[in-house]
């Protein structure tokens, strides 16, 4: 599993841009998307890593003062 790549893509359709950011990481549940942007929260899949808990949490407050929205998709790597 490579965790470190990351893919931004950016895209534009007519008043809309898209950012899009695809990591090969572990994975989350989907069962766990409610709390993704409350600090400190932990998902249960990543028990050996040295996670803060903070990734999207920090990100929450410019997609609130920019008023954008951010969608989320996940794959669960075994």
């Amino acid at each position: 599993m490579n965790a470190q790549k990351v893919i931004i893509q950016l895209s534009s359709e007519e008043k809309r841009t898209f950012i899009s950011i695809t990591d090969f990481g572990i994975g989350m549940p989907k069962s766990e998307f409610k709390k993704i942007f409350t600090p400190f929260t932990r998902r249960k899949n990543v028990n050996l890593s040295q996670d803060a808990g903070l990734d999207l949490s920090i990100v929450k407050p410019a997609v609130d003062v920019l008023r954008v929205e951010i969608t989320v998709k996940s794959t669960i790597k075994n």
